[in-house]
C-alpha cells in the first residue's frame, strides 16, 4: 500500500495545531498524558516536514501555561466514555462540592466534557429526572458500568446545555448582573469571556463594569 500523501496546512491551521500540542503538554505527568500524546502523534503523522518545523519554531514566539488544568483517573475516564458510547448506564460513589459525605448514584450519562479546567460528566438521574445533572470527575470514583441500556431523548447538545451558564452552574431564570470593578480587578476581566451574553463597559481610571 504506497504512504498516504503528505498534508499541507495554512498558516492558521499550523497555529491551531501549536495550540492543541501545548494544551496536551499541560497534562504531563497525568494519567491521561499518555493517551493525549497517542492521539496527536496519529493526528501529526502525515504533516509534511515544513509543518513539524514550523510548529518547532513557533516555539520561539508563543506558549500556553493553562492554570492547574483537570486530572481524571484513565480508568474512570475510560468506563465513562464507554458507556456514554454504548448507552449503558453507570455506577459511582459521589460527592457534592464542599461536602464530606459520598452518595452512590446510578445515571444514564450523555457526554464527557472539559469545562472551565474540569473534565465533567453530563447524564440524566433517573431517580431526580434531571437530563442535566452535572458531575465532576474529580469527585467521582468506583465506577462500573452496568446491563442496562437507555436511549437519549433527542440529541444532547452541549452548547445548548451551557448556555446562559457560568461555567457548568446554570438556574433556571435569567437575572441582569452588574458587576464594577476597580482597575486591579478589570485587568483580571477584560479581555476574557465569562458569560455568553456579557457586556464590558470602561468607566474610566481603568475602572470597568460588566453586565
Amino acid at each position: 500500500m504506497p504512504p498516504l500523501p503528505r498534508l499541507p496546512l495554512t498558516e492558521k491551521e499550523i497555529v491551531g495545531l501549536f495550540v492543541a500540542q501545548k494544551a496536551i503538554a499541560q497534562y504531563q505527568g497525568t494519567s491521561l498524558q499518555p493517551v493525549l500524546d497517542s492521539a496527536f502523534k496519529k493526528m501529526t503523522a502525515q504533516l509534511d516536514d515544513n509543518v513539524k518545523y514550523s510548529l518547532g519554531g513557533l516555539d520561539e514566539v508563543l506558549s500556553i501555561r493553562a492554570f492547574a488544568p483537570g486530572d481524571a483517573e484513565l480508568e474512570t475516564f475510560e468506563i465513562l466514555t464507554r458507556a456514554v458510547r454504548e448507552r449503558r448506564a453507570v455506577r459511582f460513589v459521589y460527592r457534592k462540592h464542599g461536602e464530606v459525605k459520598q452518595v452512590r448514584k446510578c445515571v444514564h450519562p450523555y457526554h464527557v466534557a472539559y469545562v472551565n479546567n474540569q473534565w465533567t460528566l453530563f447524564a440524566r438521574d433517573p431517580k431526580a429526572g434531571d437530563v442535566a445533572r452535572k458531575f465532576i470527575l474529580a469527585r467521582l470514583s468506583k465506577p462500573e458500568l452496568t446491563a442496562e441500556r437507555f436511549t437519549v431523548p433527542g440529541k444532547f447538545d452541549l452548547d445548548k446545555e451551557l448556555s446562559g451558564s457560568m461555567g457548568v452552574f446554570k438556574g433556571k431564570d435569567d437575572y441582569t448582573v452588574v458587576v464594577d470593578f476597580d482597575a486591579w480587578g478589570a485587568d483580571d476581566v477584560r479581555g476574557r469571556r465569562w458569560h455568553s451574553s456579557q457586556e464590558l463597559v470602561e468607566l474610566g481610571k481603568g475602572m470597568l463594569r460588566v453586565r
